[in-house]
Protein backbone atom coordinates (compact mmCIF):
# COMPACT_ATOMS: atom_id res chain seq x y z
CA UNK A 1 0.00 0.00 0.00
CA UNK A 2 1.49 3.93 -0.65
CA UNK A 3 0.06 6.48 1.19
CA UNK A 4 0.64 9.65 -1.00
CA UNK A 5 -0.05 13.30 -0.65
CA UNK A 6 -3.15 12.72 -2.59
CA UNK A 7 -6.85 14.38 -1.79
CA UNK A 8 -6.94 12.99 1.67
CA UNK A 9 -3.97 14.91 3.01
CA UNK A 10 -4.51 18.00 1.13
CA UNK A 11 -7.80 18.68 2.49
CA UNK A 12 -7.65 18.45 6.26
CA UNK A 13 -4.65 20.67 5.95
CA UNK A 14 -6.71 23.27 3.31
CA UNK A 15 -9.32 22.88 6.57
CA UNK A 16 -6.21 23.53 8.60
CA UNK A 17 -5.14 26.38 6.93
CA UNK A 18 -8.92 27.97 6.38
CA UNK A 19 -9.49 27.52 10.22
CA UNK A 20 -5.86 29.65 10.99
CA UNK A 21 -6.30 32.23 8.04
CA UNK A 22 -9.81 32.85 9.48
CA UNK A 23 -8.46 33.15 13.18
CA UNK A 24 -5.47 35.54 11.93
CA UNK A 25 -7.85 37.85 10.98
CA UNK A 26 -11.11 38.24 12.79
CA UNK A 27 -9.04 37.60 16.11
CA UNK A 28 -5.91 38.74 15.94
CA UNK A 29 -7.04 41.35 13.43
CA UNK A 30 -3.75 41.05 11.30
CA UNK A 31 -3.46 42.94 7.74
CA UNK A 32 -3.71 42.04 4.47
CA UNK A 33 0.40 41.79 3.45
CA UNK A 34 0.75 39.69 7.02
CA UNK A 35 -1.90 36.70 5.56
CA UNK A 36 -0.14 36.98 2.57
CA UNK A 37 3.16 36.46 4.14
CA UNK A 38 1.34 33.88 6.27
CA UNK A 39 0.11 32.18 3.41
CA UNK A 40 2.84 31.71 1.09
CA UNK A 41 4.85 30.26 4.42
CA UNK A 42 2.06 27.71 4.76
CA UNK A 43 1.54 27.11 1.04
CA UNK A 44 5.61 26.08 1.31
CA UNK A 45 5.75 24.07 4.88
CA UNK A 46 2.83 22.12 3.22
CA UNK A 47 5.34 21.00 -0.11
CA UNK A 48 8.32 20.64 2.46
CA UNK A 49 5.98 18.51 4.35
CA UNK A 50 5.05 17.00 0.92
CA UNK A 51 8.54 16.21 -0.40
CA UNK A 52 10.43 15.33 2.25
CA UNK A 53 7.12 12.72 3.82
CA UNK A 54 5.87 11.67 0.99
CA UNK A 55 5.27 8.56 -0.84
CA UNK A 56 4.70 6.57 2.41
CA UNK A 57 5.03 2.67 1.43
CA UNK A 58 3.38 0.08 3.46
CA UNK A 59 4.79 -3.02 3.21
CA UNK A 60 4.97 -5.46 5.50
CA UNK A 61 7.36 -7.74 3.65
CA UNK A 62 10.10 -4.78 4.06
CA UNK A 63 13.42 -5.44 6.05
CA UNK A 64 12.28 -3.92 10.07
CA UNK A 65 16.45 -2.48 10.10
CA UNK A 66 15.34 0.84 10.79
CA UNK A 67 19.43 1.74 12.01
CA UNK A 68 21.14 1.07 9.00
CA UNK A 69 19.52 4.13 7.18
CA UNK A 70 20.76 6.67 10.03
CA UNK A 71 24.21 8.97 9.62
CA UNK A 72 24.52 10.43 13.02
CA UNK A 73 28.55 11.35 11.80
CA UNK A 74 28.77 14.39 9.65
CA UNK A 75 30.31 13.98 6.69
CA UNK A 76 30.82 10.06 6.84
CA UNK A 77 31.17 8.55 4.14
CA UNK A 78 30.08 11.46 2.18
CA UNK A 79 30.03 11.34 -1.50
CA UNK A 80 30.35 13.19 -4.97
CA UNK A 81 26.17 12.43 -4.99
CA UNK A 82 25.60 13.70 -1.72
CA UNK A 83 26.89 17.47 -2.75
CA UNK A 84 23.83 17.69 -5.16
CA UNK A 85 21.60 16.06 -2.18
CA UNK A 86 23.38 18.88 -0.02
CA UNK A 87 22.55 22.06 -2.59
CA UNK A 88 18.79 20.79 -2.46
CA UNK A 89 18.83 20.58 1.51
CA UNK A 90 20.42 24.28 1.07
CA UNK A 91 17.62 25.29 -1.24
CA UNK A 92 14.57 23.61 0.48
CA UNK A 93 15.18 25.51 3.50
CA UNK A 94 16.11 28.38 2.24
CA UNK A 95 12.45 30.00 1.94
CA UNK A 96 11.73 29.62 5.06
CA UNK A 97 14.49 31.83 6.81
CA UNK A 98 13.72 34.30 4.35
CA UNK A 99 9.49 34.15 5.03
CA UNK A 100 9.33 33.16 8.72
CA UNK A 101 10.48 36.97 9.75
CA UNK A 102 7.96 38.59 8.03
CA UNK A 103 5.46 36.59 10.52
CA UNK A 104 7.32 37.46 13.59
CA UNK A 105 10.10 40.19 14.84
CA UNK A 106 13.43 37.45 15.09
CA UNK A 107 17.02 37.86 16.67
CA UNK A 108 19.99 36.22 14.92
CA UNK A 109 19.78 33.86 18.17
CA UNK A 110 16.53 32.84 17.25
CA UNK A 111 16.75 32.21 13.35
CA UNK A 112 20.09 30.04 14.55
CA UNK A 113 17.52 27.90 16.76
CA UNK A 114 14.83 27.62 14.00
CA UNK A 115 17.57 26.77 11.27
CA UNK A 116 18.44 24.13 13.57
CA UNK A 117 15.02 22.87 14.30
CA UNK A 118 13.64 23.10 10.91
CA UNK A 119 16.07 19.74 9.71
CA UNK A 120 15.60 18.20 12.95
CA UNK A 121 11.73 18.23 12.63
CA UNK A 122 12.12 17.04 8.97
CA UNK A 123 14.68 14.29 10.17
CA UNK A 124 12.17 13.56 13.73
CA UNK A 125 8.95 13.00 11.48
CA UNK A 126 11.57 10.82 8.72
CA UNK A 127 12.45 8.36 12.15
CA UNK A 128 8.77 9.05 13.21
CA UNK A 129 7.28 7.54 10.33
CA UNK A 130 10.13 4.24 10.09
CA UNK A 131 9.52 3.58 13.71
CA UNK A 132 6.06 2.92 13.28
CA UNK A 133 6.56 1.18 9.78
CA UNK A 134 9.40 -0.36 11.23
CA UNK A 135 11.54 -0.06 8.10
CA UNK A 136 12.38 3.56 5.92
CA UNK A 137 12.91 3.76 2.47
CA UNK A 138 14.69 6.59 3.69
CA UNK A 139 18.15 8.43 5.21
CA UNK A 140 17.89 10.02 8.61
CA UNK A 141 20.58 12.61 7.55
CA UNK A 142 22.56 14.56 10.49
CA UNK A 143 24.10 16.05 6.76
CA UNK A 144 20.30 17.00 6.01
CA UNK A 145 20.29 18.88 9.09
CA UNK A 146 23.23 20.57 8.84
CA UNK A 147 22.47 21.85 4.96
CA UNK A 148 18.60 22.83 6.34
CA UNK A 149 20.65 24.83 8.62
CA UNK A 150 22.83 26.49 5.79
CA UNK A 151 19.72 26.97 3.90
CA UNK A 152 17.77 28.64 6.84
CA UNK A 153 20.79 31.02 7.25
CA UNK A 154 21.53 31.86 3.65
CA UNK A 155 17.13 32.51 3.37
CA UNK A 156 17.55 34.79 6.24
CA UNK A 157 19.99 36.79 4.90
CA UNK A 158 18.04 37.01 1.37
CA UNK A 159 15.47 38.55 3.80
CA UNK A 160 17.92 40.90 5.17
CA UNK A 161 19.41 41.72 1.81
CA UNK A 162 15.60 42.14 0.51
CA UNK A 163 14.71 44.65 3.36
CA UNK A 164 17.42 46.52 2.92
CA UNK A 165 16.75 47.17 -0.88
CA UNK A 166 12.86 47.63 -0.08
CA UNK A 167 14.01 50.62 2.32
CA UNK A 168 16.24 52.08 -0.58
CA UNK A 169 13.26 52.29 -3.06
CA UNK A 170 11.00 53.33 -0.26
CA UNK A 171 13.40 55.90 0.56
CA UNK A 172 13.83 57.40 -3.30
CA UNK A 173 9.78 57.58 -3.32
CA UNK A 174 10.42 59.90 -0.16
CA UNK A 175 8.62 57.53 2.29
CA UNK A 176 5.38 57.27 -0.48
CA UNK A 177 5.11 53.25 -0.14
CA UNK A 178 2.26 51.17 -0.26
CA UNK A 179 0.78 49.09 2.21
CA UNK A 180 3.05 45.95 1.36
CA UNK A 181 6.13 47.91 1.41
CA UNK A 182 5.14 49.54 4.62
CA UNK A 183 5.08 45.72 6.14
CA UNK A 184 7.87 44.93 4.87
CA UNK A 185 9.97 47.75 6.43
CA UNK A 186 8.55 47.89 9.48
CA UNK A 187 9.43 44.10 10.23
CA UNK A 188 7.90 41.74 12.74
Amino acid sequence: MIIDFDLSIILPIFVLYIIVIVYLAKVRKKTLPYLVFFTLLFIYITEVFNYTQFPIIVNPDMDGNLWRNINYIPFYHFTVEDIWTSVMNIVLAGPFGFLIPFLTRISKGKIILLGVLFGMVIETTQFIVGGILGYTLRVIDINDIIFNFIGVILGYGVYKIFVWVIKKIAGKQGGQVNRLFKFIMEGH
